[in-house]
């Protein structure tokens, strides 16, 4: 007695084996895991440009024609830093976090809206 390979119809063309779809399936879920981590980095490395972009924001605006002596300063160990330059770091970091973590929500939602509709087409 043989085993009969079951085919399974994607497309209008193309037919796959039960092996043939276990692969696509392993490689589906390593290019959805692979996704989701560097997604996570780019929250981390927009979060620190953010920052960044503040600080520079910050450095520009006080050499310019408006430019104040800074009176307030802020110890957050790395020594004295006027106030306006940590204003600048936080704002900056906050908004390179909001904007990668509405766009991770928008991937991930998305993740999990195919994850559900593959298990509902298999039962």
């Amino acid at each position: 007695m043989t085993a009969r390979a079951r085919y399974h119809r994607i497309g209008q063309d193309l037919l796959l084996t039960d092996v043939g779809v276990a692969i696509m399936s392993l490689f589906r879920r390593f290019v959805v895991a692979m996704v989701e981590f560097f997604q996570v980095i780019f929250i981390v490395i927009a979060t620190v440009g953010g920052a960044r972009a503040g600080y520079l924001i910050v450095q520009i605006y006080n050499a310019g024609p408006y430019a104040t002596r800074p009176t307030m300063f802020i110890d957050i160990g790395l020594g004295p830093m006027p106030a306006s330059e940590v204003v600048g770091i936080a704002a900056g970091g906050v908004v390179g976090f909001v904007t990668t973590a509405t766009a991770a929500a928008l991937i991930f939602l998305l993740v999990e809206i195919m994850k559900n509709t593959r298990r509902t087409a298999e039962l």
